[in-house]
């Protein structure tokens, strides 16, 4: 059986409705009721269903939550932004999911910690371009880019945010960076050329190329590049895991079991083989997708993406911050009022590793 809960429509149109701004107390969930573990019972929800998140699947999969005496389940939120006002209105626990979400929150008033990570490096700060551009010399780098259009999901998105950098940092002129919608519709608008380029994740990528009208110009598979073009001096961690501070603070046992879980999970998916990892997810919860394609983007996750140790540094968090900053998300006045000593929480990962 799947450990999967999802919410019903109106459960769904109450969401949207309550979003950051608040939430009327009597609709708040009672996620102690009934617990039958030491910890208690929690839900945590993700993104979306990506391989990304592999390790809180081998958590479920394994017990790992379990062993930690929690009894955990999740639910898949579809997006960034419904994550953080699933959190906000307390229907989720916890939430796995954009590193840009947290602070979100927390300037919105409620104050959000980061309690572990999942990357070293973001994953979704691709950029593929149509083969027949890139092989007539039209587009051959990002620095061909001034004047044309650039696809992402959403303005004000993370991948929006990672655009607006790559443009800012090589200086480009006369970008359009247009708003698309899901991962299926920036590749199609990209295929029927109403867009010059797109963002893009790994299974994106992986499409694209593998149908063989794509090519990456700018991908996490080369490194310097993909450092030059960003142009922060480091790694930008992509994914965080992240709490409401209340609750951390009322129920610190069982974020501690949550994080015991997932470190002990994200150590199976490290130690193991891409193929063995799928296996054991795949049917589960991640079967929307081929399963090749799954196995495929484990192993660059594993290889590339995957942080070893789940912990999040003050240089690594300030540059979240300076891609969210300067009025593309948040100003820089209110990014001030979330340092990385008030937004960041490493204790439970630094209990979990015995640090």
């Amino acid at each position: 059986m799947i450990n999967k809960t999802q919410p019903d429509s109106a459960s769904r149109r109450r969401m949207v409705a309550l979003a950051v701004a608040g939430v009327g107390a009597g609709y708040l969930p009672n996620f102690n009721a009934n617990a039958q573990t030491n910890a208690g019972k929690l839900i945590y929800g993700i993104g979306n269903l990506d391989p990304m998140f592999s390790a809180g699947f081998v958590a479920l999969k394994k017990g790992y939550f379990k062993e930690a005496g929690l009894d955990a389940s999740f639910v898949d939120c579809q997006n960034g932004p419904r994550a953080r006002q699933m959190l906000a209105a307390q229907q989720v626990n916890i939430v796995a999911s954009a590193s840009f979400d947290p602070m979100v929150i927390t300037i919105a008033g409620k104050l959000t910690k980061v309690i572990a990570g999942i990357d070293q490096r973001l994953p979704y700060a691709n950029v593929i371009v149509r083969k027949e551009d890139f092989d007539s010399g039209r587009i051959k780098s990002f620095a061909d880019l001034a004047g044309k259009r650039i696809g992402v999901s959403a303005p004000k998105s993370a991948f929006w945010l990672m655009a607006t950098q790559m443009v800012e940092t090589a200086g480009l002129k006369g970008v359009e960076i247009r708003g698309i919608g899901d991962l299926a519709s920036m590749l199609a608008a990209l295929k029927s050329k109403q867009v010059d380029a797109s963002m893009a994740t790994l299974p994106m990528m992986d499409s694209a190329e593998k149908e063989g009208w794509g090519v990456r110009i700018v991908s996490i598979h080369n490194p310097e590049v993909w450092q030059k073009t960003i142009g922060l001096g480091g790694d930008v961690q992509g994914q965080w895991i992240f709490a409401l501070d209340e609750f951390i603070s009322s129920r610190p046992e069982a974020v501690q079991a949550f994080v015991n879980g997932w470190t002990k999970g994200n150590d199976f998916v490290m130690a193991s083989k891409p193929e063995d990892t799928a296996e054991l997810i795949y049917g589960d919860y991640l079967s929307a997708f081929k399963k090749e394609t799954v196995t495929q983007t484990i192993a660059i996750l594993k290889e590339r993406i995957w942080s070893r140790d789940n912990m999040v540094s003050s240089d690594a968090y300030k540059r979240v911050v300076k891609v969210m900053a300067g009025d593309r998300l948040v100003s820089d006045a209110d990014a001030a009022k979330a340092p990385y000593e008030v937004a960041v929480d490493m204790r439970f990962v630094r209990k979990a590793r015995g640090l």
